[in-house]
């Protein structure tokens, strides 16, 4: 039987199957025949590829599809299947492994707060790669449980070798859930970084709108163009008008200090048995407390 009749007895699509690297990992039973499609993680730049491979069970033989040949070869060791598929999981634990370098050392970054402005976009691509992988980590491991419990095929994993692969595919996955979950934590402790950024913003625009508001007041009082007004017809109404946009400034700035020393000193210590003081006194550490004023 030559190669291309070796080909030919599958199915059409199956055919087309071989070329597609999209294919998904799967196991199909036919009429004098079985495919088994398994996929390898294939890195690139920016996303995850996958390489597309099959073997073909038929005649008690076992062929391993080379797209190069367009045909399939004969896999004549034993044990060749199992060190194929073996060093399969160990190339895709590699690279689930270099992900954990990668959440690292973005996990450094954030916790020194010196995350890139970009940190995003680096945790989303991350992130969709890992549950990539883990999806395609979930049906293979139903591929491989459900290869291993046909009969229709040649036994070449006995069941040492089927549990070697089956706990590597296992500690691959949850390798993948703790990194995912690593993710999301940063993913939060980013958002909270945020948060509190933008809420020192706040409250500086806050405190500054609070200082310049009386002052805006002030000046457009002054400013109005009317009869009578204060320091119209004075040599030294500028400086007038100056003094006392300095004092309200000294005014708003130490107000809450100095109301707190006499508060200590004097207050206190004249009304601090009556309940009305008690009352005031604790709205204005309130007040106090809201602009964060020590």
């Amino acid at each position: 039987m030559t190669k291309t009749k070796l080909i030919e007895t599958i199915d059409q699509h199956y055919q087309e199957d071989l070329f597609d690297k999209g294919r998904l990992s799967s196991y199909v039973e036919e009429e004098g025949y079985q495919l088994l499609f398994l996929r390898q993680l294939s890195p690139k730049s920016d996303d995850i590829d996958f390489q597309m491979y099959c073997f073909l069970f038929k005649d008690k033989a076992v062929y391993q599809f080379e797209r190069e040949l367009g045909d399939f070869t004969p896999l004549k060791q034993k044990n060749s299947f199992f060190d194929f598929v073996n060093s399969l999981l160990l190339n895709n634990k590699g690279i689930v492994q270099t992900f954990s370098s990668e959440i690292e050392a973005l996990e450094e970054n954030l916790y020194s707060r010196n995350f890139p402005n970009h940190f995003i976009d680096m945790w989303f691509d991350l992130r969709n790669e890992l549950s990539k992988i883990d999806r395609h980590y979930f049906r293979l491991v139903d591929v491989i449980e459900e290869f291993q419990k046909s009969k229709k095929h040649q036994t070449v994993l006995n069941s040492t070798q089927y549990q070697d692969l089956i706990s590597m595919i296992e500690f691959t996955q949850a390798i993948i859930k703790d990194e995912l979950s690593r993710l999301d934590i940063l993913h939060h402790y980013y958002l909270s970084i945020k948060g509190d950024r933008l809420n020192k913003s706040i409250f500086i625009l806050t405190v500054i709108s609070g200082l310049f508001l009386p002052l805006n007041l002030v000046v457009g009082f002054f400013g109005m163009n009317t009869e009578n007004l204060f320091f119209k017809d004075n040599p030294a109404g500028t400086h007038y008008v100056f003094y006392i946009l300095l004092g309200l400034l000294a005014l708003l700035l130490f107000f809450i200090p100095i109301y707190r020393l006499f508060d200590r000193l004097v207050l206190n210590y004249l009304l601090g048995k009556i309940d009305f003081y008690k009352k005031l006194s604790k709205k204005f550490d309130k007040f106090s407390e809201t602009f964060k004023v020590e």
